[in-house]
């Protein structure tokens, strides 16, 4: 590079610079980091709120008393669905009188197919404990949101308490 007839300002804004000195580059590289931080995200809220083998055939035990292989917010969606089956089943039932002992879930060999085992107790000086097992189809795998199943081989001992209740 010839350096006569430049200023010594001239000459300084003619030499290469260094990569990281480019503005352009620092743009692209926290645009890169900013979508890989929402594509994760996305990634794990959706593994979050998924049901947990939904596809699959095979039977495997999600949670019970010794094992808890669901995280809080899928054990809280099934108490839900048991919930919302039981309501199905018995319309007049308070729950404000009732309240939640355990809850025990299984994949059934079926795909999309649960077990539930529902165990809650009453409030009540007298103190009465109740057993449902109903098995559910779940529409689809995500359970955020309202999640539309249907449920068969339903059992239960609250009707004893919900024809209690209406009277």
């Amino acid at each position: 590079m010839q350096t006569y007839g430049y200023s010594r300002v001239e000459r300084h804004r003619r030499q290469k610079k260094p990569l990281y000195t480019k503005w352009w580059l620092w743009l692209i590289v926290a645009l890169v980091i900013v979508s890989l931080g929402f594509s994760g995200f996305k990634l794990y809220s959706s593994h979050h709120w998924s049901a947990p083998y939904y596809d699959q055939t095979g039977s495997h035990v999600l949670i019970d008393k010794k094992n808890n292989n669901l995280n809080d917010d899928q054990r809280k969606k099934f108490y839900a669905i048991a919930h919302s089956a039981v309501k199905s089943e018995y319309p007049k039932l308070y729950f404000d009188n009732l309240s939640d002992t355990g809850i025990y879930v299984k994949k059934l060999n079926a795909p999309q197919t649960y077990q539930i085992d529902y165990f809650c107790k009453t409030d009540f000086a007298l103190k009465m404990k109740f057993h449902t097992r109903l098995n559910i189809k779940l529409k689809n795998k995500s359970l955020k949101g309202k999640t539309p199943f249907t449920y068969s081989h339903f059992q239960s001992n609250l009707d004893v308490f919900s024809s209690a209740n209406k009277k």
